[in-house]
């Protein structure tokens, strides 16, 4: 008898495959087994799937639903519970999952699948190392080429453009909604691959804190709206093979930036010091402290369609980071950040924060078309969408600041983080010192500076 558990074999793998199919070839033929219709987006035959800085670049002009014959889930579970049937199901307990998956490979004949299972059930049999991963697909940034490949670690990630199938997939799910495909198609594949045995550790972060901490990374390196509406987790082990998903809230991206040939640099070279930073400023699990908030506030911030909501929320984790109690908020909060922005080598910010701040006081009592404040506003940055994108900015570099010069670790730290550039503003060149040649300041001015 074929087994399906931790003793499994390649040949019975094998064995099992030419059962299975000889009981979907029954099904098809005896008419059990029939596709059904399912609405695919066809597109003009002009459009190829294009990526410019990390963006679709030319969409397509017309879209026609064309209703197709396909193999669809309820078939596949039907080939499941026939497949379980005729073989005994009680002889498969140690693993039901990889006979679903194996029913749907061989019913809808996907080969990769298929391989990609044995190549599961040979490790396993040979003792090799088992691995854990996690599929996202990622909005609000993009990538400037084809594929890239980094590890932390034991930790490897994967970064792909996502691929026309995928793209026609998401253009089928919103039919007569399509126009909401540019806002929120999801252009970059993530992969994440664990070996078993290091996830099982108990101080090591889990498959779901991983993509949450990739997510928090990369909306640091650069101001985009980095979301994900869904995350699939696959785990092998000896005994079994698992698969589940978690599904977040459906959101908006309103800010995208590009992963340029500069960014991957530092992710390969540096992902493991700026992920270190964001566990030890607790994001994933932690004492509340004032970076927290603050990055709270740049993440409201991020998905906001108002501009005004934008700036209020960045200025309320600009205080987060850099005021105290007492008088004299906005000034201490736009001469700390302002100092800071200038070690870094940024252009000086006060005018900028003093009208954000104002526009945010006016807006938290309920003024929201002071006419003062946006023709300031224009004459700064042109506009106020524009303005909005670099207050956001500003505070997205002050927490990148905070994390990796280590200021993020507790409400004390954040004190002597305000102490420090205190110093640094009146000019005392021993607190410049102090705070250029803290470790991670060089990391800090890379990426700081980094263009796209």
């Amino acid at each position: 008898m074929t087994r399906l558990d931790k003793h499994m074999t390649e040949n019975d793998f094998d064995d099992l495959c030419a059962r299975i199919n000889l009981i979907v070839q029954s099904g098809v033929e005896s008419g059990k087994y029939n596709k059904n219709e399912k609405l695919i987006c066809e597109f003009d035959d002009e459009f190829e799937l294009e990526f410019e800085n990390g963006q679709v670049k030319k969409w397509p002009k017309k879209y026609i639903p064309v209703r197709k014959l396909m193999w669809t889930e309820n078939n596949c579970h039907q080939v499941y519970k026939d497949v379980v049937a005729e073989l005994g199901g009680n002889d498969y307990e140690g693993n039901t999952f990889i006979l679903k998956e194996l029913s749907e490979a061989v019913l809808t004949g996907n080969r990769s699948k298929k391989e990609s299972l044995r190549d599961y059930i040979g490790r396993a049999e040979r003792g090799d190392t088992l691995f854990a991963k996690a599929v996202t697909y990622l909005s609000g940034v993009g990538l400037d080429q084809d594929r890239f490949v980094f590890e932390c670690g034991d930790v490897k990630i994967e970064l792909r453009q996502s691929n026309f199938e995928e793209f026609q997939s998401k253009a089928s799910s919103y039919q007569e909604k399509f126009f909401q495909l540019r806002e929120e198609f999801e252009g970059v594949r993530c992969q994440i691959t664990v070996p078993i045995k290091k996830l099982d550790k108990s101080e090591e972060k889990t498959l779901e804190e991983e993509v949450r901490i990739l997510k928090w990374v990369l909306s640091l390196m650069g101001t985009g709206s980095v979301c994900s509406t869904r995350s699939d987790f696959y785990r092998e082990d000896f005994g079994f093979y698992h698969k589940s998903s978690s599904i977040e809230p459906r959101k908006i991206p309103r800010f995208y930036f590009c992963l340029q040939k500069a960014h991957l640099k530092f992710l390969e070279k540096f992902y493991k010091k700026i992920r270190q930073g964001v566990i030890c400023a607790g994001f994933v699990d932690g004492e509340l402290n004032p970076v927290q908030v603050a990055y709270e506030r740049y993440r409201d911030a991020l998905f906001y369609e108002n501009s005004k909501k934008q700036i209020s929320s960045a200025i309320m984790g600009l205080e987060a980071l850099f005021s105290r109690r007492g008088p004299e908020l906005s000034y201490s909060l736009r001469m700390r950040a302002n100092i800071l922005m200038k070690l870094i080598g940024k252009i000086d910010s006060r005018e900028h924060l003093r009208w954000a701040y104002e526009l945010r006081s006016e807006y938290a009592h309920g003024n929201v078309d002071s006419r003062r404040i946006k023709k300031k506003i224009i004459e700064i940055s042109g506009d106020e969408r524009s303005f909005s994108g670099e207050i956001v900015s500003l505070l997205r570099l002050s927490i990148l600041g905070a994390v990796l010069l280590g200021f993020g670790n507790s409400p004390r730290e954040a004190e002597i983080f305000q102490d420090e550039l205190d110093d640094a503003m009146s000019l005392d060149h021993e607190a410049i010192k102090r705070l250029r040649s803290r470790e991670g300041f060089e990391n800090f001015f890379q990426l700081a500076n980094i263009r796209g």
